[in-house]
C-alpha cells in the first residue's frame, strides 16, 4: 500500500498503477485470491492475475502430475489448470470480475 501512495503522489493515477497478483499456488485460499483482489481495488489501481505454472524439476512440479519430460507447453494453465476442477467456476468468477473491474 505504501508503494500505491508514493506513486499516487509522485502523480499517478489509480488505473495507472498495476498491481500483479500471482494465484493458482499450490494451496493457495481462493478466498485469499478474492481478498486481495477486494483489497487492491480499494486502491484504485489496475489488477492482473498472474497464473502460476510449476518449474521442472521442482517440488510443485512433481507433485503437479505432470510427466518429467512433458512438453512445456503443457505447463500452461490453459492446458493443465492447476485449479481442482471443483474450484474451476470461482476462480473464472474471480478473473472476470478482476476483468469487469479492469475495463471500467
Amino acid at each position: 500500500m505504501q508503494a500505491v501512495k508514493y506513486l499516487k503522489n509522485a502523480g499517478y493515477q489509480g488505473k495507472e498503477i498495476a498491481v500483479n497478483i500471482l494465484i493458482g499456488l499450490p494451496g493457495q485460499d481462493l478466498a485469499e485470491i478474492a481478498g486481495s483482489v477486494d483489497f487492491i481495488r480499494t486502491t484504485g489501481c489496475r489488477i492482473f492475475l498472474e497464473e502460476y505454472s510449476p518449474v521442472p524439476g521442482t517440488k510443485d512440479y512433481e507433485q503437479s502430475g505432470l510427466a518429467k519430460d512433458c512438453d512445456p507447453l503443457l505447463h500452461n494453465n490453459s492446458v493443465f489448470p492447476s485449479y481442482r476442477p471443483a474450484e474451476q467456476e470461482r476462480v473464472q468468477k474471480i478473473k472476470n470480475q478482476v476483468h469487469e473491474y479492469n475495463t471500467h
